[in-house]
């Protein structure tokens, strides 16, 4: 996956231009409309489903390494803890992102897009839509307003000890933690079934738009552009 390095504030107009140096031979980019941008909304779910895919498989390639770990307690000093919560609440917001609309992406999907062509025969869709729910919940609670959840754990703890030179009781408040950010194997599989079901619906709704666009100009138009912009590639 292509990224830039940023030393200033990013902007559209820079992107913009990077996006330009990339277009294919005898390419043109189109100005916006609405069936482009409905085009352009299933693009960017498509790249998000596809986020999701990768960052589960970091997340099971850490979980494969802790059963690596030999003579390892259940709890451990995880130096890999910062990497994967992130990958864990970046997996949780991508995935909720879909679900929502905003004016910048028409298009939304929703649980009609896993229960259309699901091979109901093979699997249970009914836990497929549990695993959706918990993930809708865990974001809107879990990240979204740090509700209580089982995967961040505080207690807070009084110790005690006696200073026999100052002949006193001394007194410490502190807390201490337990956390996880991991799904369990069955979660892990059905993520990634879901996340590649809910993919496969996108690409043919992308695959229509795809066809509206070429059919919303004339014949004419498209020849009259198509010859423009390989004349222009050629200077």
């Amino acid at each position: 996956m292509e990224s830039y390095k940023l030393y200033e504030e990013p902007n559209k107009k820079y992107f913009i231009e990077k996006m330009k140096e990339k277009l294919p031979d005898n390419a043109v980019i189109l100005q916006k409309n609405h069936i482009i941008n409905q085009f352009l909304a299933y693009c960017s779910l498509e790249n998000d489903l596809d986020f999701i895919i990768n960052a589960t498989g970091k997340l099971i390639d850490y979980r494969v390494q802790e059963y690596n770990i030999l003579n390892s307690s259940e709890s451990y000093i995880d130096d890999n803890l910062i990497i994967k919560k992130s990958l864990f609440i970046s997996i949780i917001t991508t995935y909720a992102k879909c679900f929502n609309k905003t004016k910048k992406r028409n298009g939304k999907l929703d649980e009609n897009f896993i229960k259309k062509g699901f091979p109901n025969d093979l699997l249970d869709i009914n836990k497929f839509l549990e695993l959706h729910e918990e993930l809708m919940n865990l974001r809107n609670t879990f990240i979204a307003h740090a509700d209580h959840n089982i995967y961040e754990n505080q207690e807070c703890y009084m110790g005690f000890s006696y200073n026999i030179e100052a002949g006193m009781l001394e007194i410490e408040v502190n807390y201490i933690t337990a956390e996880t950010y991991n799904f369990d194997e069955d979660q892990f599989q059905l993520l990634i079934l879901i996340c590649s079901q809910l993919k496969k619906n996108v690409i043919e709704k992308k695959n229509k738009a795809t066809q509206s666009i070429i059919e919303s100009y004339p014949k004419e138009k498209l020849q009259l552009l198509g010859l423009a912009t390989i004349k222009n590639a050629k200077k």
